[in-house]
Parts: C-alpha cells; sequence; structure tokens
C-alpha cells in the first residue's frame, strides 16, 4: 500500500473525505426541506394519543 505509491493513497483519502462531507450536506440539506415542508415532531396531543391512531385511525396495540 504505501510502498507502490504513496500519492495514490493520499488521493483517495481525500476521495473518501470528500464523499463524507458531500453526503452529509446533501443529508442536512433533505432534512432542512423535509422539516420546512411536513415538520420533524408531531403535537404533543398526537404523541400521547398514539401516532398510530392519529395519523392512521387505527390502534396497532390492544392494551387493556
Amino acid at each position: 500500500m504505501l510502498y507502490g505509491n504513496p500519492g495514490q493513497l493520499l488521493v483517495q483519502i481525500k476521495s473518501v473525505v470528500v464523499t463524507v462531507v458531500y453526503g452529509g450536506v446533501l443529508t442536512l440539506l433533505i432534512l432542512l426541506a423535509v422539516k420546512t415542508l411536513t415538520g420533524l415532531k408531531v403535537n404533543d396531543e398526537e404523541e400521547l394519543t398514539g401516532m398510530d391512531r392519529s395519523q392512521h385511525g387505527e390502534s396497532a396495540y390492544n392494551i387493556s
């Protein structure tokens, strides 16, 4: 790895760093778009009621 072409190792390390940064930035942009369009959290009443009932109108578990 280091004996053949050390410059290639640096190119590959830079490529990995660029790929991770690119993926992170795009993920952040998608997250911000989803947050703006739909929100990331339901309101407290829906959370207490249960999202299966508030979002789908049915109960996933029948707990007495």
